[in-house]
């Protein structure tokens, strides 16, 4: 019984770190409290996977980069959130949440930085590998669902992979 307990309290804690951080991402660009949000819950959750903590800190620590003033701190910010988002998805490189932060971030940065390179291949992945987690992590299929849908223009065929 105090297993079962335990068990549904991490699973609990679990899913409401992981939902917070989920629902602040997509409010980076918008409010510098989501990002000292997720950078908090990165650090201390002890629930979260840790490939997910790493994913989830660099993102803010790259999205922290446009509330910086100095033009070298926001580069700085930027780059060392790159080099840590990369470091994650080399540890977990078929994680789908880890390539669909991935792709957001390529797909919303400036070009001038040159992050892109990985745009194509993880949309790829993720059109081809989103119906694995239709049943177990809803949320997460519907974010990258509509996320896909709305930002990008999908032929019939990968619109077609999506709905199977």
């Amino acid at each position: 019984m105090i297993k079962l307990v335990f068990f549904l309290t991490f699973l609990i804690s679990n899913n409401e770190d992981l939902k917070i951080i989920r629902e602040h991402f997509t409010l980076l660009n918008k409010s510098e409290a989501s990002v000292l949000i997720i950078k908090n819950i990165t650090e201390h959750s002890v629930t979260l996977p840790v490939s997910l903590k790493k994913a989830y800190s660099a993102i803010a620590e790259m999205a922290s980069a446009q509330y910086e003033i100095n033009p070298i701190n926001k580069l700085a910010s930027f780059n060392s959130g790159k080099i840590l988002l990369e470091n994650a998805i080399k540890l977990d490189s078929l994680n789908i949440e880890l390539r669909y932060l991935r792709m957001c971030i390529q797909d919303n940065a400036p070009f001038f930085l040159g992050y892109n390179k990985n745009l194509k291949a993880d949309t790829n992945y993720l059109i081809s590998n989103l119906k694995s987690i239709k049943r177990s992590d809803v949320d997460l299929y519907a974010r990258i669902y509509s996320y896909l849908l709305i930002h990008f223009n999908l032929n019939a065929q990968e619109k077609k992979m999506l709905h199977e």
